[in-house]
């Protein structure tokens, strides 16, 4: 629903909006539960007026923080799988193959984990900020 309340406020329907817009703008309002009561608390704060709304979708923004959290240690870790790869191709381990091996698939699975989650991040991200965007629209601006 938050994805035609975006369309509708970009303004691609007419200003006369027909009855059933103005329906789908009272169900979302409703449902989010956000009203502008209060505004002038915020006057100075533009911080606290943010997280009010990103509140709204607080675990896909929980979501987002983890998976970035969990890919950045990742890209980390993956240095450590160069190290070990390094180590265990030079004859520095006793290993041998074996040790190579490990290295190999510690390395491609730190790499292809960071790249998932990077995604996974990107994916959320990209309809959380919208709908949190228009719901400031929306309560901001009366439309």
């Amino acid at each position: 629903m938050s994805e035609f309340f975006i369309l509708i406020q970009r303004g691609d329907r007419p200003s006369n909006q027909s009855a059933s817009s103005i329906h789908i703008h009272a169900v979302f309002r409703e449902e989010v539960g956000l009203r502008m009561d209060h505004a002038n608390r915020y006057a100075g704060r533009p911080v606290a007026f943010l997280l009010r709304y990103a509140s709204a979708r607080a675990k896909s923004h929980a979501v987002i923080v983890l998976a970035v959290l969990a890919a950045v240690a990742c890209s980390v870790g993956a240095q450590y799988g160069v190290k070990v790869l390094v180590d265990s191709l030079t004859g520095d381990s006793h290993g041998g193959a074996a040790s190579a091996w490990l290295g190999f698939i510690l390395l491609a699975a730190l790499i292809g984990a960071d790249n998932l989650l990077w995604r996974l991040a990107s994916y959320i991200a990209s309809y959380t900020f919208v709908a949190v965007t228009g719901i400031c629209v929306a309560l901001c601006f009366g439309t």
